[in-house]
């Protein structure tokens, strides 16, 4: 199934869904942040690739990176010297969407990488769409030491209209019982 906004299933999955939808729509089409928060399961990455793919039809490039696989290649690059052009890239690019925020490894070269990347990003207001399965800031917070994400959150905060999904069924279940599909537990 390709992750659209038109196969998104919204029916009957809560208010909170249908207002995340519609930010992501707009986000879509008129550009700017968005953090897409909430439990995992509740279409937050299909909500993104959805924004994604409409962000690619307009000719925008677009990136789609998972938060913690994106900081694992930054590390292994300062072995063999990539690491500029990777960060350049992440930097530079029309639209950045980063899947799974607050999944990846605490560390503190991965909060300076992640802090260079959306601090640029910011300060250029490059569309950025970011997901994780915190509820809130604070949540997301809580997971890390927050002194050193406070200026993450920050940016996020101020560009990003922070959209959680609080109350939802389970998407993937639904997606599921759309196909027919069995869900063993």
């Amino acid at each position: 199934m390709k992750q659209t906004f038109e196969s998104y299933i919204s029916k009957d999955m809560g208010a909170d869904v249908n207002t995340a939808k519609g930010r992501a729509l707009l986000a879509a089409e008129e550009g700017g942040w968005l953090v897409l928060a909430g439990k995992q399961g509740t279409g937050k990455s299909h909500l993104a690739v959805s924004i994604m793919l409409r962000v690619m039809e307009r000719g925008t490039e677009v990136m789609f990176r998972s938060v913690p696989e994106m900081l694992d290649e930054l590390r292994q690059g300062h072995a063999d010297y990539t690491y500029h052009a990777k960060i350049k890239q992440l930097k530079n690019v029309p639209c950045l969407v980063l899947d799974d925020l607050g999944r990846e490894r605490n560390t503190d070269a991965g909060l300076e990488y992640l802090f260079n990347i959306l601090d640029f990003r910011y300060r250029s207001e490059r569309q950025t769409i970011v997901t994780t399965n915190a509820l809130n800031q604070s949540e997301l917070a809580s997971w890390r030491e927050a002194s050193q994400l406070v200026p993450i959150l920050s940016r996020l905060n101020e560009m990003g209209a922070w959209r959680s999904i609080k109350k939802a069924a389970d998407y993937r279940s639904m997606i599921a019982e759309s196909r027919n599909l069995p869900m063993e537990v």
